[in-house]
């Protein structure tokens, strides 16, 4: 959704998407609340075989893409929502550990 796009142009887009798509379409948005969100949400309430994910991040779009024909539906979304929760990191903290583990820590900070 662009900044000047309108809601209803966004509706009228999206289900030309989802026809072109046929069943079982995942819908990745940003942020749960926002308006690609609520509008995919109030798009598809009845059509059984869309989901909607929010809260999307590029280890999930990755795995989308590369696994999108191995899983039916709901258990895509399933292991997307995995594949997501696993990927958000304190990277900082990760690698001071490392550092920590390999007694390298005191060499690094000095």
């Amino acid at each position: 959704m662009s900044p000047d796009q309108s809601t209803s142009t966004f509706q009228k887009n999206l289900q030309s998407i989802i026809q072109r798509t046929g069943s079982q379409t995942l819908i990745m948005t940003d942020l749960e609340g926002g308006t690609p969100c609520n509008q995919s949400l109030l798009g598809t309430m009845n059509q059984p075989d869309v989901l909607v994910l929010s809260g999307m991040n590029l280890p999930m779009l990755l795995e989308a893409l590369n696994c999108r024909h191995e899983y039916a539906l709901p258990e895509l979304a399933r292991h997307l929502l995995d594949v997501g929760k696993t990927n958000i990191l304190n990277s900082t903290l990760r690698f001071q550990e490392q550092l920590k583990d390999e007694g390298e820590l005191d060499d690094f900070m000095n």
